[in-house]
């Protein structure tokens, strides 16, 4: 239970810090992105398993210069 609460914690401040990050190659429009809470406790459920994180990680480290939008 107390895991839960955990990723409930971290999907709510995900949600805040990276709500403006662009889909790309691991975050897609459909499943997992930082849109709304439901999608970002899937986010923080994948990052948690460790799938795909140095991708996910540079995903979200992109800047305006990278074509991405400021978070």
């Amino acid at each position: 239970m107390l895991v839960l609460l955990v990723y409930y914690m971290f999907s709510i401040l995900g949600n805040a810090i990276f709500n403006g990050v662009i889909s790309g190659d691991i975050l897609d429009p459909y499943y997992k992105n930082w849109n709304d809470w439901h999608h970002s406790f899937i986010v923080a459920f994948v990052f948690s398993s460790g799938e795909d994180w140095p991708k996910s990680m540079y995903q979200c480290s992109l800047n305006q210069t990278d074509g991405c939008i400021m978070g």
